[in-house]
């Protein structure tokens, strides 16, 4: 599956912060990263912080397009193993709105 970040560098901590619609691409999540777009840095670090907030290994978020664009895509499993139960099988959206849910709710107190 194809997952669509859109990247704004130099933030303070690096986080999720909501959803974005493209008419062409559909929905970009948008992430704050904490790290400079020199030389790779930015890009490693939201590779990185996916991986974590998806709750994937590293090495299964991999970016597929976008190395100097803000908007990138990033190729990541369809299903994966939640790291709280590993028989526990869920799709990727599942993970993804209830995050956000999570996220907003959070922002909004």
């Amino acid at each position: 599956m194809i997952l669509y970040v859109k990247a704004t560098p130099n933030a303070r901590k690096s986080e999720v912060v909501g959803w974005d619609e493209d008419p062409m691409r559909g929905r970009i999540l948008r992430v704050r990263v904490a790290a400079p777009p020199v030389e790779g840095k930015a890009n490693s670090e939201l590779r990185s912080f996916l991986a974590g907030w998806l709750g994937i290994p590293k090495c299964r978020a991999t970016l597929e397009k976008g190395d100097t664009s803000r908007i990138k895509a990033f190729s990541i499993p369809d299903r994966i193993t939640t790291s709280r139960d590993p028989r526990e099988i869920s799709p990727i959206t599942e993970i993804w709105s209830r995050r956000c849910q999570r996220d907003t709710a959070a922002s909004m107190r």
